[in-house]
């Protein structure tokens, strides 16, 4: 069967001289692997640039159930970027997002509202200068779209949030789970401020530490404690 949808490149591996195994997160039948030959070949109409991780593209290929291996016919980008390939920053948290979106959702799970959030904030990091609190806000976002969102019950008394049982807490505590008052304080404004312009003023160090803290919020409800390896990248371009 032939089936037309939009997708976004997540990853790319080699297959044989000129061919790719890509990994896609599609509109219509969500997380898939496909199948492009002839990519490397320099008369190739799918050239490898199409294939950068977050593009945005439409394509067009055969759905066989028997096959883990989709063949693609047709691929076109319906999105031009701008800046997100050239600038070393940028190009860390795409990095950073395409690895998460891999490891949080599941093979074959359709949800379009997905899609059209990653869509657009894909487009919003091209367009956007100020970018250091960017793979914090798309964390936060995130754990509300795979129904992880913790409790947002901040309050004078109830200051300190912990990432195990997922809301805050009167208590404060020296476990690595436990987050400390500032760092509390900061995650409940981020889930309130629109957009990705920082407005908590937060230090280097104060924002490192809470992208490691959600991430490890991420690891323990939705990625059965899988690990993310592009957090370092991202430590050395928030500051």
């Amino acid at each position: 069967m032939l089936i037309k949808s939009k997708a976004i490149i997540l990853k790319t591996y080699p297959y044989g001289d000129s061919g790719l195994i890509v990994k896609m997160f599609t509109e219509q039948l969500g997380l898939m692997s496909f199948l492009a030959m002839g990519v490397k070949k320099s008369n190739s109409k799918n050239a490898h640039s199409l294939f950068m991780p977050l593009q945005l593209v439409e394509i067009v290929f055969y759905k066989k159930e028997s096959e883990q291996l989709q063949k693609i016919k047709e691929v076109a980008v319906y999105y031009q970027p701008n800046d997100k390939y050239i600038l070393p920053q940028k190009m860390g948290i795409v990095m950073f997002m395409s690895e998460v979106i891999i490891k949080s959702v599941h093979e074959h799970h359709i949800d379009e509202k997905l899609y059209v959030y990653l869509d657009k904030v894909i487009k919003e990091l091209d367009e956007v200068s100020q970018i250091s609190n960017f793979p914090i806000k798309f964390l936060t976002d995130l754990l509300n779209l795979l129904g992880v969102k913790p409790k947002l019950n901040y309050s004078e008394e109830y200051c300190y949030f912990n990432i195990h049982d997922g809301h805050f807490q009167s208590q404060s505590s020296t476990l690595k789970h436990v987050m400390d008052k500032r760092l509390s304080e900061c995650l409940n404004n981020i889930y309130f401020q629109d957009g990705f312009v920082e407005k908590n003023n937060m230090s280097y160090i104060e924002r490192t530490a809470l992208l490691d803290h959600l991430i490890l919020y991420l690891k323990t409800h939705a990625l059965h404690n899988k690990s993310i390896n592009s957090i370092e990248v991202l430590h050395s371009i928030m500051n």
